[in-house]
């Protein structure tokens, strides 16, 4: 493939891209940093990127058709992750091994219920989770000492907040 050809490649955008499927061939791309797709809705499979080791930064807005997360396990670089209204996304388990993890945006990710595996990103300092409606429990986020920023909006199955007395450095929860 022509991305084959990239090796020195750190940054792509994928704007539009509804009919993008295969991202295979990003693999190759070795030196990639930042991998960004609004509104590439047949992307399903994020497996290519299990392979980058210099993957900092990841978003993708409106993914309907990711499912599995499970590739960024071994992204040990990753220090960014939105996945907003990547509405087929309900388990975020791959995010304990992101131990680089600073900022993760996970709005409108309606079926997502579990935010544990977020304790263990202990150098989270942003969590978006407007519009998780499942989620209930965010006393993980106690132990992410450097939490700055938390957004909760629209999320109607939290009840309490008083773990968040933990997140010492905590400047706008809402």
């Amino acid at each position: 493939s022509p991305l084959a050809m990239c090796s020195e490649l750190e940054e792509i955008t994928l704007s539009d891209c509804p009919n993008l499927i295969d991202v295979s061939s990003l693999s190759s791309c070795t030196k990639l940093r930042s991998i960004q797709g609004h509104a590439c809705t047949g992307l399903v499979n994020l497996a290519p990127f299990a392979t980058l080791a210099h993957l900092q930064f990841v978003s993708f807005c409106g993914a309907k058709g990711v499912v599995d997360l499970s590739p960024l396990a071994l992204c040990a670089s990753l220090q960014h992750a939105n996945l907003y209204k990547c509405v087929g996304v309900s388990d975020i388990s791959a995010f304990a091994s992101c131990t680089e993890l600073r900022n993760v945006g996970l709005c409108g990710c309606d079926k997502i219920d579990d935010i544990s595996p977020l304790a263990s990103c202990t150098k989270l300092e942003m969590v978006e989770l407007c519009g998780c409606h499942g989620v209930r429990d965010i006393s993980p986020l106690a132990s992410c000492p450097k939490l700055q920023t938390l957004y909760i909006g629209r999320c109607s199955g939290i009840t309490d907040i008083s773990p968040l007395r933990a997140c010492m450095e905590l400047r706008y929860p809402s």
